[in-house]
């Protein structure tokens, strides 16, 4: 068993894949995990030889597992204690230096119990598919117009308050009661903390106990009372995103992120927007 395992969810777009594990080679980002798993849904033959080609263990299952089911087997795919799970569209955009100290740092919030999940989604380069900010804008924007909104609509404000560090540049000054220091800092910054409160789940590069993701995300999304679905299947964004993710009195970690999401081919869905 390892300290810390990186996983990745794939579900068609082998060229997305593909330009994933090239950033990850380039910067010799598998160097630093014990152990790194592919898990394919509706898996082929090629889907395997591309995993091979770039040294990294595979498995997966003839049909599509969908987000929740994809994920899971994933997780128990892992045996690390503490795991990076990403898709197949999340390419490193940072160094491996970058890459090392916010691991580490998000490591020891983990095991301080300072946070249980680190959000490693860049801040300064998201990616495609992230609508969260644009919300922020229109509430926490300057001009009259956000300023009546953020009037009528209170805790709709209070519950973007998290999305802070992806637009100001001294968040926890802006919102110093929801946006915290955490006292660990990397090259890109601070790492701050944030209350799940004030931030919503998210299925995008995220660190946390292997545990934690399986004997409280999972088993609750799996039987969360929602009849919401992504392409026919439970997404785990839909299910978390309710009290049961803001009222656990849980906390995230956001350092200034590695990965982006770039999706180089198609596969047959529109992704992630929060």
């Amino acid at each position: 068993m390892g300290r810390v395992g990186l996983g990745i969810l794939s579900w068609r777009d082998r060229a997305s894949l593909d330009n994933a594990l090239e950033s990850y080679r380039e910067a010799d980002l598998l160097s630093l995990f014990d152990e790194t798993h592919v898990f394919f849904s509706e898996q082929t033959d090629e889907d395997h030889e591309l995993a091979k080609r770039f040294g990294v263990a595979s498995s997966g299952a003839a049909q599509n597992l969908g987000i929740l089911g994809g994920f899971e087997a994933l997780a128990s795919a892992l045996s690390s204690d503490y795991v990076v799970l990403v898709e197949n569209d999340c390419p490193l955009v940072e160094d491996f230096e970058e890459a090392k100290a916010q691991i580490d740092a998000g490591l020891k919030l983990l095991d301080a119990g300072e946070v249980e999940v680190v959000r490693l989604r860049s801040l300064r380069d998201p990616g495609e598919f992230f609508n969260t900010v644009d919300k922020y804008k229109r509430l926490h924007g300057s001009g009259a117009a956000a300023m009546m909104r953020r009037f009528f609509r209170p805790q709709k404000a209070k519950a973007l308050a998290g999305i802070a560090p992806y637009v100001e540049e001294q968040p926890h000054l802006k919102f110093p009661d929801q946006i915290l220091l955490t006292g660990e800092t990397t090259g890109l910054g601070p790492v701050y903390k944030v209350d799940t409160r004030y931030l919503n789940w998210t299925n995008q590069s995220i660190m946390m106990k292997r545990s934690f993701f399986l004997d409280q995300v999972i088993a609750y999304a799996k039987t969360a009372k929602t009849t919401r679905r992504v392409n026919g299947f439970r997404n785990l964004e839909i299910e978390m995103n309710s009290a049961f993710w803001r009222e656990n009195d849980w906390h995230v970690g956001l350092p200034g992120g590695l990965f982006t999401h770039k999706r180089v081919g198609e596969r047959g869905y529109q992704g992630s927007a929060v």
